[in-house]
């Protein structure tokens, strides 16, 4: 039981993200599941960044440890009020990044197709 609550909140952002990227459930097939679990990786490593630097800003000498046994971490896993901030953020996380990283390549296609070349003129 112990390890339930650190493992719902490091995992199951990830999988929100990957489906909001995709824009369906996850379907694991033979030949989608290397892209989904790099993109699942990617994914939960800018949610736990993001997530710890939104934290840190709010409190900056805080140290927080998703080991049930740490006792030198100043955030309690089981505190309640720090189970519901960081779900909190961390779902909104989940949900943000792969709308931007959608847009970003929206963005860079929409460049790209407005990109002018100048052809020198003839004098």
């Amino acid at each position: 039981m112990n390890l339930i609550i650190p493992f719902l909140m490091l995992f199951v952002p990830g999988i929100i993200a990957v489906s909001v990227h995709y824009k369906q459930l996850i379907n694991i097939t033979r030949e989608n599941w290397q892209p989904m679990i790099w993109t699942y990786l990617i994914y939960s490593f800018a949610i736990i960044t993001s997530v710890n630097f939104v934290m840190w800003l709010s409190f900056p000498s805080r140290t927080i440890s998703f080991s049930p046994w740490a006792i030198w971490a100043t955030s309690n896993i089981y505190s309640a009020s720090f189970v519901f901030k960081y779900s909190f953020f961390a779902t909104a996380a989940a949900v943000v990044l792969p709308k931007l990283w959608d847009r970003r390549q929206k963005m860079l296609a929409f460049i790209k197709k407005r990109k002018q070349y100048k052809i020198p003129d003839d004098e």
